[in-house]
């Protein structure tokens, strides 16, 4: 009898940011899909981004938290289970026009996982 092993090698977590007004292509390897972890838009640091926001006229020293469970929603919609997406860093994008003087950026942390993972098995039979 043969048995068959298959390994699937995963990079870990990635990380991607992106300043207002710009948009974003992630994309896994071959055969992976998108599974994201945590995505933030605003401001929660004055080094991010900050020589586009100058350049914008905006501020980048004042924080400007956004409603995460929002960005995690849109950003989940967009990308979750397919091998490639493209996002967009933009309060249109987000519903969110708070903060107006404020340069912001998207922040997103996300796997890549084999095709497989997203196939549920019936238990029993």
């Amino acid at each position: 009898m043969e048995i068959t092993t298959s390994i699937f090698l995963t990079q870990g977590p990635q990380n991607s940011i992106t300043c207002q007004g710009e948009k974003q292509w992630l994309q896994c390897p071959p055969y992976q899909l998108i599974r994201v972890n945590n995505a933030f838009w605003g401001r929660d640091d004055p080094t991010t981004c900050t020589r586009s926001g100058i350049q914008h006229g905006l501020i980048t020293d004042r924080n400007c938290p956004q409603d995460e469970q929002n960005t995690l929603a849109k950003v989940s919609d967009q990308c979750k289970d397919v091998n490639a997406c493209e996002v967009s860093a933009s309060p249109v994008f987000f519903d969110r026009t708070d903060c107006t003087g404020v340069y912001k950026y998207l922040r997103i942390n996300y796997d890549c996982l084999p095709e497989e993972s997203r196939v549920k098995v019936p238990l029993g039979k």
